[in-house]
């Protein structure tokens, strides 16, 4: 048999061999099986690779393109659901409530929030289901629905208290607090705040920046409800952690804060240097923003202290910042304040030409307390000017505003002036209703001066008309001066009683009171004159400061001096190095080349003592 079919033959026989073909068959299957699973494995790796990638995408795009960023997301999110993928939907579904809470698609925001909340909860992974329910309930704040808001923090509370990170905890009792501010209701507020500082214990920067802001939030709830003392005292406590912290924004800001503070305590000296810290600082940086207020404040309290001169010249500057960026609240604000400075000038003229100024502005875009503020002013410069007229049509205005507002305390003291007016046209029922209503609105606002004011002007009226009431009723401002000793408003009284009892005949009484009136008019006196030392303790404390402030800045031009000097010696002293240097690296490379040199001569002597050596034997061979 030839090759080919021995060949032939031995294929033949393996094809109908039955355990080959079966051995053949299943090598076919597992290779076959192997490939799909190869594949299939492939692919999924390939998936998840893309997904994490487009994940990546989306955060990347929510800062430059949010809209594509949204979608992109959205149509992972399908994915990941689809696929029952819970940790990336949770990813997903965080990402989609801050891009649309960018977007200012807040109940989307709100809706997404709430479900990674949910999918972290699935997760176990507690966390990030707080971060996630906590970026839900700071928009249910800033949207400032608060009801549900409530109902939201004792759901997440309890959570967060068990998973225990203080700084969690805080956040959440901060922003109960921040509800309760929001709504005024301050003292709810503090209570929250105070909880939070159980919990901001760490000495972590961020955790003593939040710090910082608890307390200045607690000071701010003191502030509105008028308790200046504890209002000062967490002004410091801020101040304390932001000079630790050394962020000198934060300090000049605190401390223009503060001095506002201490001058509502009457504590001019420190207001003043509080009020000077601050300015100091604000050269050093740069923040035209928080210099203006500074400023502003500064001018306040010169003009507190009886120095015009600087007030204008601080609060000018505030006001031509403003002006200069279109700063519409701040112009209204500095156009009043340098109002009162020529109101206290008697200048009234210039007073009416700023106060002028906040009234034209463009409507809507100044506070409305602001404006009111100056239409009630333009109506006591025209009431004491005798434009009875005017002054009316501004008082009005002003009293509208305040009455929309339901700003007690400023409708009170605009219906008095109101009260004034009339009084001053000869209406005395329309004078007397107004009187009342200022009372009515001073008892509201639990202000004791505000009611003593009134009911001095509304006893003052009734003189004649309805005595017996007048002096009941000056009785009582007098028994309320006294408990906060007012003197001035005392005095008031017993003048007004001892023309009431006059009235009535009852000259005893009345000449009782005028010897009271007597007395208490030489104490005032003194007051006054204890004030005026007080004033020229502060104008000295100024000019110590100032001095002091001066030499400081003498003692840093000399340090920057020396120092330059330093600097230039050093210059001088490394370019003299350099010199050196470079000499020594002269004198380096002549020696070498001398060397060569040398070298160089010393081969050539050798070169031509070796040729005379090799010269001589010639020239004895051509003698012989």
């Amino acid at each position: 048999m030839d090759l080919t079919s021995q060949v032939h033959t031995f294929f033949v026989n393996r094809i109908y061999n039955s355990k080959f073909l079966v051995k053949a068959l299943l090598f076919a299957l597992f290779i076959s099986l192997s490939s799909a699973y190869a594949q299939e494995t492939t692919s999924y790796s390939l998936i998840n690779e893309s997904n994490a990638g487009l994940l990546k995408r989306a955060e990347l795009l929510m800062d430059t393109d949010v809209i594509t960023s949204i979608e992109l997301s959205k149509a992972l999110l399908l994915q990941a659901q689809s696929a029952d993928d819970t940790l990336l939907s949770a990813k997903l579904h965080n990402l989609l409530g801050k891009a649309n809470k960018k977007n200012n698609n807040i109940n989307e925001s709100l809706h997404h929030f709430l479900q990674s909340s949910v999918y972290y909860s699935k997760l176990n992974d507690l966390r990030n289901q707080i971060k996630a329910s906590i970026n839900y309930i700071n928009i249910l704040l800033e949207e400032k629905r608060y009801d549900e808001l409530t109902t939201r923090i004792e759901t997440l509370l309890p959570t967060t208290l068990v998973y225990g990170d203080d700084f969690f905890i805080a956040q959440v009792l901060l922003t109960k607090g921040d509800s309760f501010y929001e709504q005024k209701k301050y003292n709810d507020a503090i209570t929250q705040y105070s909880s939070a500082l159980k919990y901001l214990v760490n000495k972590d920067e961020q955790i003593q920046k939040q710090l910082g802001e608890t307390y200045k939030k607690l000071a701010q709830s003191y502030k509105r409800l008028e308790n200046r003392e504890q209002t000062a005292h967490f002004y410091t406590k801020a101040l304390e952690i932001y000079t630790n912290l050394d962020d000198l924004k934060l300090m000049a800001r605190t401390l223009n804060t503060l001095a506002e503070a201490q001058r509502y305590l009457d504590n001019l000296v420190l207001a003043l240097d509080y009020s000077t810290r601050a300015l100091e600082i604000h050269k050093e940086i740069d923040d035209p923003v928080g210099l203006a207020k500074a400023l502003l404040g500064a001018g306040i309290i010169y003009r507190h202290i009886n120095l015009y001169e600087k007030s204008l010249k601080h609060i000018n500057e505030a006001y031509l910042y403003y002006k200069k960026v279109n700063n519409v609240l701040g112009i209204a604000k500095t156009s009043n304040q340098m109002g009162l400075l020529y109101t206290r000038l008697k200048q009234f003229d210039q007073a009416e030409i700023f106060y002028q100024i906040t009234i034209d502005l463009p409507k809507g875009m100044v506070e409305e307390k602001t404006l009111a503020s100056a239409l009630r002013e333009m109506a006591v410069i025209n009431y004491e000017s005798g434009d009875l007229v005017s002054a009316m049509q501004y008082a009005k205005k002003a009293y509208v505003t305040y009455k929309n507002k339901n700003l007690t305390s400023y409708i009170s003291i605009t219906a008095r002036i109101i009260a004034n007016i009339y009084r001053a046209q000869g209406n005395k029922n329309k004078a007397i209703k107004y009187y009342k209503e200022s009372l009515s609105f001073a008892r509201e606002t639990g202000s004791k001066l505000y009611e003593i004011k009134s009911l001095t002007a509304l006893a003052g009226i009734l003189i004649g008309i309805d005595t017996n009431e007048a002096i009941s009723l000056l009785k009582r401002s007098l028994a309320l001066s006294t408990e906060i000793d007012d003197k001035l408003h005392m005095l008031y009284a017993y003048r007004e009683i001892r023309i009431a009892e006059k009235q009535r005949g009852r000259l005893d009484e009345s000449l009782r009171y005028a010897e009271e009136e007597i007395a208490l008019t030489e104490i005032i006196q003194y007051e006054r004159d204890e004030s005026k030392l007080a004033l020229e303790k502060a104008h000295l404390h100024l000019h110590k400061m100032e001095v002091e402030l001066e030499t400081l800045r003498e003692k840093e031009k000399l340090h920057q001096l020396e120092l330059e000097k330093k600097n230039n010696e050093i210059e001088i002293s490394g370019q003299a190095r350099v010199i050196s240097e470079l000499e020594l690296a002269k004198n380096k490379y002549a020696s070498i080349a001398l060397a060569f040199l040398l070298a160089a001569c010393l081969a050539i002597v050798l070169l031509f003592y070796w040729f005379i050596e090799a010269l001589l034997p010639l020239k004895n061979v051509m003698k012989s």
